[in-house]
């Protein structure tokens, strides 16, 4: 099916709900390189639309999204006190600090990060320095502290069984989108969703790593030193890590 809808902006925009393609630079730019059965083709302007229309969503999308869904349910752990991960994260962070001149920048996120009174896993985000991997880190984690790597994921995330109590996500960032992927990885969704809202409201969009001019689809050309400079950058006050929650 192919109609016309109509952006925030005013602009208009001709979608085809069969194809999955949308006229709008983003999608032009940067959706059209993903296959039909990957959620990265649909543009703001598509999901919109399917929002509004679920019942025209691609089977194949559904399916997927099923299967999201059960693998959520099937994975979450109970949460347990914050406490019971303290060592953990001392344990982790000792490790990392052992590889200064591999790792330039680490920092505890998600739950952990936001002081929640509960916590399910531990998510960590890394830049590495210059022309450097995380392969000897990995071979630390297993050998020497005898964490188990399950998963390894295509966008440079790695996953951790802690002695079976706990799982480690480990997301590899790059040093200019440090802060982003910061604030993406400590969350909560409230918040993000929060914060993407005010970057459409400014003319961006927010990725979990790059702002994004909506006018040119280009990335911004500017780095930010700081989650302070970021949150002023969208006139909002700054929030500390641990009023991002809504625990």
């Amino acid at each position: 099916m192919i109609t016309k809808i109509t952006s925030d902006s005013g602009n208009e925009y001709t979608i085809n709900t069969e194809e999955l393609t949308c006229d709008c630079p983003n999608w032009r730019y940067r959706c059209h390189n993903f296959g039909k059965s990957d959620d990265r083709r649909l543009c703001k302007h598509l999901i919109a639309y399917f929002n509004d229309h679920p019942e025209l969503k691609p089977i194949s999308l559904i399916q997927k999204d099923k299967l999201l869904d059960a693998a959520t349910e099937i994975n979450s752990r109970p949460k347990q006190l914050r406490v019971m991960f303290d060592a953990f994260v001392s344990e982790i962070n000792s490790a990392l600090k052992q590889f200064s001149d591999v790792v330039d920048k680490f920092e505890v996120c998600d739950e952990y990060r936001r002081l929640c009174s509960k916590i399910s896993d531990l998510h960590y985000v890394v830049s590495l320095k210059p022309d450097k991997n995380f392969d000897s880190v990995i071979q630390y984690f297993t050998n020497i502290l005898t964490y188990n790597l399950t998963r390894t994921l295509e966008d440079k995330t790695y996953v951790f069984n802690i002695y079976g109590l706990a799982e480690l996500t480990v997301h590899i960032v790059s040093p200019k989108s440090w802060v982003l992927s910061l604030i993406h990885y400590t969350g909560d969704k409230t918040e993000l969703l929060n914060l993407r809202n005010r970057a459409n409201q400014l003319g961006y969009t927010l990725t979990s790593s790059e702002l994004i001019v909506n006018s040119t689809n280009r990335p911004k050309d500017i780095i930010f030193e700081s989650e302070q400079q970021f949150y002023e950058f969208l006139q909002l006050p700054y929030k500390q890590p641990w009023l991002r929650t809504n625990e």
